[in-house]
């Protein structure tokens, strides 16, 4: 494939997404469980959980660890889905070249193939094949624990409770951030019910940092109530210590530099960041005190909440003219980044007067649309899954700014 995906890969698409712990229990069983031996931060969300591990990642690399990262999507290659920044070597390396620490192409390859003959077996002994995602994950387990990272840290796919990721056994920490009505599909038609599928990842006496569902956009007062309930339920029934981050005071502090870097206070200390959004500060106190939770040192937080970068998040391609590129793609990613555009951003020289957005997510939130449509002026809509025939593409008109 042109992105870099494997050919069993690309080709396991066609399983569709097929929640459940029985396939990826039984092909890890076969491959000899690498993720046993893997001491892992486990991530769960609606919004917020790329920003929050790239964050978390970026800092434990500047406390000179080992870190495994996977994500997901990915936006241009597909070795993108599972990075390793080998300590503040490897992050200074990945800051010069956004390759850098991606699993090589002659090791995706090798260890594809190793879970496709492992998949073979599964199958014929009468099991249903793995999904994309799954057989993914288990080349992620695979490749971090031949490369003996310190730590992994594990965005989930969907939900948490049955996604694949979810076979690890002894998290060090588990990090559940902003929730909202995705997937209602899949995970249920109310916050509540959403809540409980991310709950799923706990387990007995791991400690859960939570992102302070009153500080996430997008739900009633009432769904921000349900939600923290739910999770304090199961928290308590696995004897789960949970720390609630987040300040609102923090949001009162937010603004943003000559540069575009966003500062804000948090536990008396100022914070400085390349991930801009009132947003993000949630994101990013939630990571703080995951950071903590592992053992890290207040400096050593600052500095990596500095350091931290992270595509298509409200991503600053150009300051004159400003060129903003963000992947919200729900109701609550609308609300940001109406609200960042409109609130952070308000006051610098360059207010947003060009823009495009595709349709999935949006629609459910038409008044954040509308704001942006009329602050932008000339607003490019594309339908889902089709190419923008009118407005711009990666590379913009000299004289506009754009979002």
């Amino acid at each position: 494939m042109p992105d870099g995906t494997p050919d069993f890969i690309s080709d396991s698409l066609k399983f569709g997404i097929n929640l459940g712990l029985e396939r990826i229990t039984a092909l890890m069983d076969l491959l000899g469980n690498p993720q046993k031996n893997l001491k892992c931060v486990h991530v769960a969300g609606t919004n917020g959980k790329g920003s929050v591990c790239a964050t978390l990642g970026t800092i434990m690399a500047c406390a000179g660890k080992k870190v495994g990262l996977f994500t997901s999507p990915f936006i241009e290659r597909f070795s993108e889905r599972m990075r390793i920044l080998d300590g503040r070597e490897g992050l200074s390396k990945f800051e010069n070249d956004d390759t850098e620490g991606e699993i090589p192409d002659d090791t995706l390859q090798r260890l594809s193939d190793v879970v496709k003959n492992a998949t073979d077996k599964l199958v014929g002994n009468g099991m249903e094949h793995p999904t994309e995602f799954e057989l993914v994950t288990a080349i992620c387990f695979l490749w971090f624990a031949e490369e003996k990272v310190d730590i992994a840290i594990l965005e989930v796919g969907l939900g948490g409770l049955y996604d694949s990721t979810n076979i690890i056994e002894h998290p060090v920490c588990t990090v559940i951030t902003s929730i909202g009505k995705d997937h209602t599909d899949r995970l249920g038609d109310t916050v509540g019910e959403i809540a409980f599928q991310k709950a799923g990842i706990l387990k007995p006496g791991s400690p859960l940092v939570l992102s302070d569902p009153f500080m996430s956009a997008g739900n009633t007062s009432e769904e921000k109530s349900e939600i923290k309930k739910t999770i304090e339920k199961s928290a308590k029934e696995l004897d789960v210590p949970v720390t609630v981050a987040g300040d609102e005071k923090s949001i009162d502090s937010c603004r943003a530099d000559e540069n575009y870097n966003m500062l804000f206070e948090y536990s008396g200390k100022t914070f400085k960041t390349k991930l801009l959004g009132f947003h993000q500060v949630l994101n990013i106190e939630t990571a703080i005190e995951a950071a903590k939770v592992v053992g890290v040192d207040e400096d050593t937080i600052g500095e990596g909440v500095e350091r931290t970068s992270w595509k298509c998040r409200m991503e600053v391609l150009s300051q004159k003219p400003l060129v903003v590129l963000d992947g919200g793609h729900n109701p609550q990613g609308a609300q940001v980044l109406s609200d960042t555009l409109f609130g952070l951003l308000k006051n610098k020289e360059s207010a947003p007067s060009h823009g495009c957005y595709g349709r999935q997510g949006f629609g459910r939130n038409f008044g954040c649309v509308q704001r942006i449509r009329t602050g932008c002026g000339i607003l490019h809509h594309n339908e889902a899954g089709q190419p923008e025939k009118h407005g711009p593409s990666r590379t913009f008109a000299a004289n506009q700014t754009c979002v």
